[in-house]
């Protein structure tokens, strides 16, 4: 509102304003207890409400019949000094005339004009409470678009600016589906749950309660002027946000954006409200705590409600220990770190020892064995000692399976035969009991730097396994790169000591009588606190798993092994 067009009060409310904004904190708590006069376990909604229709926002309160929904309207509108107010139970037969007034049959028989007598209805009322809103009929409907996103109302062929400074609807259910309802839908900014009474406490204070919550019991000096809510609205418009609350708005929105539809107009409401928030508590700009208003002003459908507390929570929590960093989960980004620093601490004191040894797999004490596809042959180690001197005639073996008793019935008829061959093969000797008989005897000769012969001209493979350890050892990494990573370990854990001092910091600030946020309800901050303090205990995770870190690269005896392979693989 431009200077010039402001009168005295409202100049001298705005200067106060300007000059002790701690005031106005004590002013809102004076309003808020008025209003909470009378209602029992009802002020975190009656504070959004009231929070909405000082920003100039309509609300849409959910919940069953009897929680007090009409009521919270009622009291809001005792706040304001002279308020108009009205009062509309919707339903299928509802007409326009009910809700904006009668057309002015005098206006229209003496003037020929089209006008409604508005007088104690909707477009002259301050707060307005229509329950049952999604009975409406269309026509109903689209004249509210216009009165919720405008505050414009025609009434014939003139368009007036509207008093009001709350619309409140309710109704039991989110709109159904499928009936036009959208558009109608997306104008309610803030949207509250409001429950029967769930604290013991106050469902005895409510039953033995004689005081009347439907009288006005607001002191007229307590009571909002008019000059008085317009220089809160102008303060309002000079209050900023942070950089911490811009970017924690920026990543949320992009959370959202994958869960489902948020209209740019409703975000640009959003921040209005928080604008308003802040002025209340007493603050110049919009901070975190703030953020926490959005998740009434995110969900679509019952079913998102905690979906909605849950992101907002966490873009709060992630936040208060980072800056500019486009929300990234930095505490996530430490733990890749420190990862690949144990990696790396690994890796430099590890020393690979192999004093594995590959030899000839030795059969029975006296044979190697000799593979080509699946046959198989056999050559004693003293012939295959012979082979060094080059190509040689060598007798070849092969195993015989023998059927039980073999042996004792046929042993001299084996005998006679290999005494033949002994003759013939410079006394080659078979081994009857190792199941071993004599095949042939072949051209043989070893491949030089390979397991394998060549055997009449065709290689054999010679069967091998493995003696001896493959070793890991740790040293003591070079002193330069160990200053390297002293100098990680005490930044990643000056770190954590200072993220964990700004946690207990802003608990402890939020959690005082005197600075509590007006808005947010105890069970939305506990949410907030329990977060924070699942975090701390990452922290304190990460801080051990820096000193183990610290103590694998610092107390490394030499030579000491830390792994030790089989014997043969």
């Amino acid at each position: 509102m431009p200077q010039q067009h402001l009168d005295g009060e409202f100049s001298i409310q705005y200067l106060k304003l300007m000059s002790a904004k701690k005031s106005i904190r004590t002013r809102m708590k004076l309003l808020l207890s008025e209003l909470n006069s009378g209602l029992f376990d009802k002020e975190e909604s009656a504070a959004l409400v009231f929070l909405a229709s000082l920003s100039g926002e309509s609300v849409f309160l959910l919940g069953p019949p009897g929680v007090a929904k009409s009521l919270i309207a009622r009291r809001l509108a005792f706040l304001w000094r002279a308020a108009g107010v009205f009062e509309y139970l919707m339903n299928r037969f509802s007409t326009p005339d009910e809700i904006f007034g009668p057309v002015s049959i005098a206006r229209l028989k003496n003037d020929d004009r089209y006008e409604r007598n508005t007088a104690g209805y909707l477009p002259e009322a301050d707060i307005v409470f229509l329950d049952e809103i999604w009975k409406a009929g269309p026509a109903i409907q689209n004249t509210l678009l216009t009165v919720l996103n405008e505050k414009r109302f025609k009434n014939g062929s003139e368009e007036i600016t509207l008093p009001l400074k709350a619309l409140i609807a309710a109704s039991n259910g989110t709109p159904p589906p499928d009936e036009g309802l959208e558009a109608l839908w997306d104008r309610f900014l803030v949207r509250v749950q409001v429950k029967p009474i769930q604290n013991d406490e106050y469902f005895l204070m409510m039953i033995d309660s004689y005081e009347d919550a439907l009288c006005d019991t607001v002191a007229d000096e307590h009571k909002i002027t008019k000059s008085e809510y317009a220089a809160w609205n102008e303060a309002v418009n000079r209050i900023e946000m942070n950089e911490d609350a811009r970017q924690a708005l920026l990543f949320l929105k992009k959370r959202v954006d994958k869960e489902w539809y948020v209209s740019d107009r409703r975000w640009k409401k959003i921040v209005r409200l928080l604008r308003t928030a802040a002025f209340c508590n007493g603050r110049s700009t919009v901070t975190l705590i703030d953020i926490m208003l959005i998740r009434h002003c995110i969900w679509n459908e019952e079913s998102t409600i905690d979906t909605a507390k849950r992101l907002v929570i966490e873009t709060i929590q992630q936040h208060i220990i980072q800056k500019k960093d486009g929300g990234e989960h930095i505490i996530g980004t430490i733990r890749d770190e420190l990862l690949q620093l144990i990696s790396e601490v690994r890796e430099a004191t590890r020393t690979i020892e192999d004093s594995r040894v590959r030899n000839l797999t030795l059969v029975q004490g006296q044979y190697y064995a000799a593979r080509r596809g699946e046959h198989i042959r056999y050559i004693k180690n003293a012939d295959y000692v012979l082979l060094e001197d080059g190509e040689r005639e060598t007798a070849l073996y092969r195993r015989q399976r023998l059927a039980q008793g073999y042996l004792r019935h046929n042993t001299h008829r084996q005998n006679a035969a290999l005494n033949a061959f002994t003759m013939t093969l410079n006394e080659c000797n078979i081994d009857l009991e190792a199941h071993f008989i004599f095949d042939r005897c072949a051209k043989t000769e070893r491949t030089a730097g390979e397991d394998a012969l060549i055997i009449d001209g065709e290689r054999w493979k010679l069967d091998t396994e493995i003696h001896g350890d493959y070793r890991k050892t740790r040293r003591r990494a070079a002193k330069a790169r160990e200053r390297i990573w002293d100098k990680k370990c005490a930044w990643y854990t000056g770190w954590i000591h200072r993220a964990k001092d700004i946690y207990a910091a802003f608990i402890k600030h939020e959690s005082s009588v005197h600075s509590r946020h007006l808005f947010i309800g105890k069970d939305d901050l506990n949410a907030l606190f329990t977060l924070i303090r699942e975090t701390e205990n990452e922290l304190d995770v990460l801080e051990l798993q820096i000193d183990e870190i610290k103590h694998s690269y610092t107390n490394i005896k030499e030579d000491s092994v830390i792994f030790n392979a089989p014997s043969a693989v």
